[in-house]
């Protein structure tokens, strides 16, 4: 809720396994509901101003678990093609001693 209680910005974080087009069919058919959802929360809160809604997607989550999936895929990949003890090492990391 804004400081001054006029409006509510909800972010909805999961929605499950729901494509694009479906979660944007959602986030309208709330955000059309807002005035009806505004109404019930001032009779349930009694606020004297009740705040405007607003809906929205917040990606992280399903960002999160996309990068966490490549995560596990390569970790997956290397242990499949070894730790990696086998590969001969170039010296690219190692500092020059004298």
């Amino acid at each position: 809720m804004t400081r001054d209680a006029v409006g509510l910005d909800s972010q909805l974080k999961d929605m499950g396994e729901l494509d694009r087009k479906q979660i944007d069919d959602s986030l309208a058919v709330l955000n059309k509901a807002s005035g009806y959802l505004r109404s019930l929360l001032g009779k349930e809160l009694r606020l004297r101003t009740t705040p405007a809604l607003q809906f929205r997607y917040d990606e992280s989550i399903a960002r999160g678990r996309y990068l966490s999936s490549l995560i596990d895929r390569a970790l997956e990949e290397d242990s499949e093609h070894g730790d990696g003890a086998d590969t001969p090492d170039t010296g690219d990391c190692q500092e020059e001693r004298h």
